[in-house]
């Protein structure tokens, strides 16, 4: 699970380097369109999941990162779906790239830009000059503007991955009338090309295919009917030798609205394998100082003022997420939700920037990695 954004400018959008272009409009993409005999073309290996290039766009330098992910079929009725966002490495500012249903492998990639009616806006595009490989070079559509772009695949210090999402299903079972099911739905995360062989990772690669079905196979027969075990995986961070997810185990009830949920944060150090504790990167005294960072962020937030004071007792200071803190490029994210309900009326977030946690941080903090990249 890497984290996007709506599309923003840049830092060097305060000095344009050529005036807006008009842009023609581009044909309006329907899920219901059937695919043709391209769409069903199912990606190389080397172009499923997650791909990491770094370069420029429109000459400031940014990251690119793009998801391919092989489909079922389903109602998309596609092989693959790809995704992606530029991340500008001077500020962190994140321009989303629509969702491309019908992925051609040997085709270069075009992730079409539209012009949403009803918003009266432009929904960001992609243009490439290759398929999906080690270099693409092309055209970024932002609004009204064509930004070249040139980047090339780098994993210098993060890993290749892939989710996984697998699913097994209980025979059925009659209810008073109703038949219901047991279910186990699981995201893994798959490593992949030479990053399966390096030892210090083996404790993040899943288990081989016929394991995760024999697990999930034994959690059905000792779930009662009408019960569904989902796990959820997000990355947030893969950089600077550091991968941070969030992991969600969600139990959920036919008929209910309401489910069960346990979310975790967990950050590993690439350069061992080994799992990190993330408040415990922080200096002495760090855990309060930063508490009081993030209440006295959270006083001045005047856009969600109700629902942060849904999470304040008696009015007092926002209290540290229950969840924990998520390690994402721009700081260390508080996030605030109802779990046991679908209805999550009072999510609320606050990112503490890295710029405001560099002297919390322990001189040895493997996160301080990430403040050279500011």
């Amino acid at each position: 699970m890497a984290v996007l954004a709506a599309a923003g400018a840049s830092s060097c959008d305060t000095a344009p380097s050529r005036p807006p272009v008009a842009v023609p409009p581009a044909p309006l993409i329907s899920t219901e369109e059937a695919p043709t005999a391209a769409d069903s073309v199912p990606p190389t290996a080397a172009q499923r999941g997650c791909h990491r290039y770094r370069g420029t766009l429109d000459g400031c330098p940014v990251q690119l990162e793009l998801t391919v992910t092989p489909t079922s079929g389903g109602y998309t009725r596609h092989s693959a779906d790809v995704k992606g966002f530029f991340r500008y490495l001077d500020t962190g500012k994140l321009l989303d790239v629509c969702r491309q249903c019908g992925f051609r492998p040997q085709e270069p990639l075009a992730i079409e830009a539209w012009f949403d009616r009803q918003a009266n806006a432009w929904q960001a595009g992609l243009c490439s000059d290759q398929p999906v490989g080690p270099v693409l070079t092309g055209t970024y559509v932002l609004g009204r503007r064509m930004l070249p772009f040139r980047v090339q695949e780098d994993y210098s210090d993060c890993l290749r991955y892939e989710l996984l999402e697998e699913e097994t299903v209980g025979p059925p079972e009659n209810h008073h009338g109703d038949t219901l099911y047991a279910a186990v739905e699981r995201t893994y995360l798959h490593l992949l090309g030479p990053d399966t062989l390096r030892p210090a990772w083996a404790r993040l690669q899943c288990h081989t295919p016929a394991r995760r079905e024999r697990a999930r196979a034994a959690l059905v027969r000792s779930t009662s009917a009408g019960t569904y075990f989902r796990h959820f995986v997000w990355v947030y961070l893969n950089e600077a030798s550091l991968l941070a997810c969030q992991l969600e185990d969600r139990e959920e009830w036919s008929g209910s609205r309401n489910y069960e949920a346990r979310i975790r944060q967990v950050l590993y150090d690439l350069r061992t394998g080994r799992e990190l504790n993330i408040l415990g990167q922080l200096q002495p005294g760090g855990r309060q100082r930063l508490h009081q960072l993030l209440s006295r962020q959270a006083l001045a937030d005047t856009t969600n003022a109700r629902n942060r004071d849904h999470w304040r007792p008696d009015g007092g200071p926002l209290p540290l997420p229950a969840r924990g803190f998520a390690v994402t490029p721009k700081g260390l994210t508080a996030s605030y939700a109802e779990h046991e309900s679908e209805l999550d009326m009072y999510e609320y977030d606050r990112t503490i920037s890295w710029a405001d946690l560099r002297p919390l941080l322990r001189p040895d903090s493997p996160l301080r990695r990430l403040l050279k990249k500011q």
